[in-house]
């Protein structure tokens, strides 16, 4: 396809695999060559092209689009800031719905993991995301900020939820400045998220009550 296409990127549809066999699609791409800005556009809304773009797996690069990139030393998130940072020396993207990738999840895969501090390092590579989006898709800004405000909310929960508020109060401190100092976004985010965000910055006592009611 990228032969045919002649596209910098192409890419293969993605399935889950889980623990009883069972193949899950969570999102049907619709095959076609793309830009580099519906891709940016589509990298920080809900749907295929998110699902599509997230990371190097069942990619082919055209060489010198990679060739100066380089994965950050990131815990987590490392993935999708290759794959961003790859787009602004990207002119087409060639999206495939054959599924031609599967990835079996198991018993204490990355992806369904508990929550470990090491995941602080996806909002940073979030943010990264975010300073190479002004700089080279500035159409999308926007979006993108909406995008890191909800990563840095949700992270904000996941340590209340998972008992790490005072091993990280310094972090959890800065974060809180930053939710509150952009509270312009919440307005364009769904209810979830304003919900979360009174829970972190006035009720956070009882995030982990919450949870383990809702897990059970």
């Amino acid at each position: 396809d990228l032969l045919k296409t002649n596209a910098d990127i192409s890419r293969c549809q993605l399935d889950r695999i889980d623990r009883k066999g069972k193949h899950i699609v969570s999102y049907q791409a619709v095959s076609g060559v793309y830009s580099a800005n519906e891709i940016a556009a589509g990298f920080f809304e809900e749907g295929f092209i998110k699902e599509c773009m997230y990371g190097p797996y069942q990619k082919l690069f055209r060489t010198e689009c990679i060739s100066n990139n380089r994965f950050k030393p990131y815990q987590y998130g490392e993935d999708l800031l290759f794959v961003f940072e790859t787009l602004g020396n990207v002119r087409t993207v060639y999206l495939d719905d054959y599924i031609g990738y599967h990835y079996v999840m198991r018993e204490g895969s990355a992806v369904k993991s508990s929550f470990s501090p090491e995941r602080l390092d996806y909002v940073k590579a979030a943010r990264d995301v975010e300073r190479y989006c002004e700089k080279h898709f500035p159409q999308h800004v926007a979006a993108a900020h909406r995008w890191v405000y909800r990563h840095a909310l949700i992270t904000l929960r996941q340590l209340y939820q998972y008992d790490l508020a005072k091993s990280w109060n310094a972090h959890i401190k800065k974060e809180k400045k930053y939710l509150k100092s952009h509270t312009s976004l919440l307005p364009e985010l769904p209810l979830r998220y304003r919900f979360n965000y009174l829970l972190v910055m006035y009720c956070p006592f009882l995030i982990k009550g919450m949870f383990a009611i809702k897990r059970k």
